[in-house]
């Protein structure tokens, strides 16, 4: 086993990379850390999968298509985007691996798999698609607690709702979720919420973040299915 995300004391793994010790230097929500201190692929896969001599990472590279012949796939086609020339790149095995709403895109774009159709309720590509619902409560207080400075990893998590780690028998719904309590640093201007009944602009609004403090309760359901109408 390995150590994994934030780590609180630097840690080798047994390819011999070396993941630093958390500095809480803030900005560490959804970034990459300049103190090389998560376990982060491109600390603990991509150099050790590069020193084989087998492995090469192709930028500035946008997949098109996959190239199919009904039965199985030999490649991709992919645009360099800095030239807009088209490329074929020839495989013995494609893995997609562009999150689903790409993934659907690919598949349809190379006419694999049948489309999901929502009046006929048949088909796969599309068809339940899963991901997180968030639900969280905020409130602000006079004390600082400075949620800028969060780490990716620091907080907690009751997993006793999730999934199947509770009965079901007599309840009405499928899977779950958890209960969370993070601090995963807030970005200064794409999250800064300010009370109830503060001008959107003004001095008013300048003054609120430094002087009411923002503490956030998120509450994580990870695990309900949605369908992409792939008729549109």
């Amino acid at each position: 086993m390995s150590a994994s995300a934030n780590l609180s004391e630097s840690y080798t793994n047994p390819d011999g990379k070396t993941i630093n010790q958390c500095m809480y230097c803030s900005f560490c929500e959804r970034f990459g850390c300049d103190y090389q201190a998560k376990s982060d692929p491109l600390i603990t896969v991509i150099p050790t999968a590069v020193e084989t001599g087998n492995f090469e990472i192709r930028t500035h590279a946008n997949v098109r298509s996959v190239s199919y012949d009904g039965e199985r796939t030999d490649g991709v086609y992919f645009v360099d985007t800095r030239t807009g020339e088209e490329f074929f790149q020839p495989a013995d095995l494609v893995i997609l691996t562009t999150y689903v709403m790409n993934n659907t895109r690919l598949l349809l774009q190379s006419g694999i798999g049948e489309p999901y159709d929502p009046d006929t309720n048949t088909g796969v590509i599309g068809k339940n698609y899963c991901y997180q619902i968030m639900a969280s409560a905020q409130g602000f207080f006079d004390q600082q607690f400075n949620l800028y400075a969060g780490a990716g990893a620091l907080g907690g998590q009751v997993d006793d709702y999730n999934a199947d780690n509770f009965d079901h028998s007599d309840l009405d719904f499928l899977h779950g979720g958890t209960i969370q309590l993070t601090q995963t640093g807030i970005r200064p201007i794409s999250t800064n919420p300010v009370p109830p009944g503060t001008p959107n602009w003004g001095s008013e609004f300048k003054q609120a973040p430094l002087t009411t403090f923002i503490a956030r309760y998120r509450s994580a359901h990870k695990e309900l299915a949605f369908r992409i109408d792939t008729t549109i």
